[in-house]
């Protein structure tokens, strides 16, 4: 066990951590079987450390739990997870944004895959935010990312205005939505126009039939989403967001884990709001994405992923 990383934190127990992570990875690889999510086995391994931390009284945050687990990477080895610490693993959404993906610089170059942010919010339409759109374009490309997508609250971006912003940009903007509803919020790909006042998850879902959208169940480990009826989520959604910019470790798990059955895999955007938060988090798909309609035949597909970015 590295000696640097004990002598940082003397008072943290390893061996507990050692033993617990031991059981929760056992527990997690039973789980990341039948999800195909190896990712999921190293968070909760993350989590041991966070408890043990907790319980000597001491804050302990992502970037520090992987540095933890690297001095203890023998236990991940042994449990065919040791190159999570090196690379990205096949479920980066599993792991909180802030701190536990992987930043521009460590991107795979054999990999022609773009990354795209599917939650963002400007202050154009979104009152809770305070992010003009070239801020948040500019910083977005600053950090890597391949394209943004606004996603305003309860408003569609005019198509005139979304054209003038891409012959401005270096990346890809486009348009979907967030639509409030009494099953929480819902991101939609697809729709050029809201109908006002649909606030009905089952009025939405056909709307989106009729115009070929998708829909996705936001931040899903926040309430009201916890309260979705099991029966209703295969029923009124497509997918979930597994991976949320905004969100802890635990919820985002959970999110994924809530998502598990649904046609389509989780995505994940930042849901930025702000400039400290552009750029945690997006979805990387294998096929060069140019328009709303090639985003919404790539999620049709399921062949992306979410990614947590640091920087």
């Amino acid at each position: 066990m590295a000696g640097a990383v004990v002598e940082a934190r003397p008072n943290l127990d390893f061996e507990r951590v050692e033993r617990v992570g031991d059981a929760r990875i056992e527990r997690g690889n039973r789980f990341a079987l039948a999800a195909g999510d190896r990712q999921l086995a190293f968070v909760e391994f993350a989590v041991a450390v966070e408890d043990e931390a907790d319980r000597k009284g001491f804050g302990v945050g992502l970037a520090e739990q992987l540095e933890m687990a690297a001095a203890v990477e023998l236990t991940l080895v042994l449990h065919g997870l040791g190159d999570v610490l090196r690379k990205r693993g096949e479920h980066a959404g599993s792991v909180h944004a802030r701190g536990g993906g992987t930043d521009g610089a460590d991107r795979d170059s054999t990999l022609d895959a773009m990354r795209i942010d599917l939650h963002s919010h400007t202050a154009v339409f979104s009152t809770d935010s305070n992010l003009l759109p070239h801020d948040l374009i500019t910083i977005s490309a600053e950090r890597g990312l391949d394209g943004v997508v606004l996603t305003e609250h309860d408003v569609v971006w005019p198509a005139d205005r979304v054209a003038a912003l891409n012959e401005s940009s270096d990346i890809l903007v486009l348009s979907g939505v967030e639509v409030t509803t009494e099953l929480g919020h819902v991101l939609v790909y697809g729709l050029d126009a809201l109908v006002p006042r649909i606030t009905e998850a089952r009025r939405l879902r056909a709307l989106c039939d009729e115009r070929g959208a998708l829909m996705f169940l936001a931040h899903p480990a926040r309430d009201p989403g916890l309260r979705v009826p099991p029966e209703a989520f295969r029923e009124l959604f497509d997918g979930v967001e597994g991976l949320n910019g905004c969100d802890g470790p635990l919820q985002n798990q959970s999110a994924s884990s809530r998502g598990r059955n649904l046609p389509l895999p989780p995505v994940g955007g930042s849901d930025c709001h702000a400039l400290h938060e552009v750029g945690t988090a997006a979805t990387e798909f294998e096929e060069e994405i140019g328009t709303m309609e090639d985003l919404v035949a790539a999620l049709r597909e399921g062949e992306y992923r979410p990614v947590a970015l640091g920087y």
